[in-house]
């Protein structure tokens, strides 16, 4: 937790304006040119400040959805890892799950669903990996009991 607190303080030194490091950055502008920035020129400053972010946050997000491989090799080390845990179900859930609705792999999303019930039988996911398999591949119109959600 410390490190992400660090880490965000970092971020928000850089001399991007809307963060506090841009507010430095004015600052040092006005030191060195002895008077303020113009009004015009700040809202200049401001709006590529905030393509920077939009940029940054649109950047980073397309990074972490694009790693699904990573997630499917981090959820297998926790199978290994916590054998016998409450994590153990989860993530047997979640490779299901990123194969089933992220990766469209129906075939491979059966096969750990599948395992996911051989193993956790009484878990309280298990009424959601049946329905999962009952439907798996189906549009949301062709799912009955989901029906009301696109009329």
């Amino acid at each position: 937790m410390a490190y992400i607190s660090i880490s965000l303080g970092l971020i928000n030194l850089f001399p991007i304006p809307l963060l506090d490091g841009g507010h430095l950055m004015f600052y040092g502008f006005e030191k060195i040119l002895g008077k303020p920035l113009s009004q015009k020129t700040q809202e200049g400053f401001f709006r590529i400040g905030m393509f920077l972010l939009l940029s940054l946050m649109f950047f980073a997000t397309m990074n972490d959805l694009r790693d699904f491989e990573k997630a499917l090799t981090e959820y297998r080390i926790v199978l290994t890892r916590y054998t016998g845990s409450k994590e153990e179900a989860l993530a047997q859930f979640m490779i299901g799950y990123i194969y089933a609705n992220v990766l469209k792999d129906f075939v491979s999303a059966r096969k750990e669903y599948q395992v996911f019930l051989d193993n956790f039988p009484k878990h309280e996911l298990y009424p959601s990996v049946k329905f999962e398999i009952d439907y798996l591949g189906k549009d949301i119109n062709e799912i009955p009991a989901l029906k009301h959600i696109t009329s």
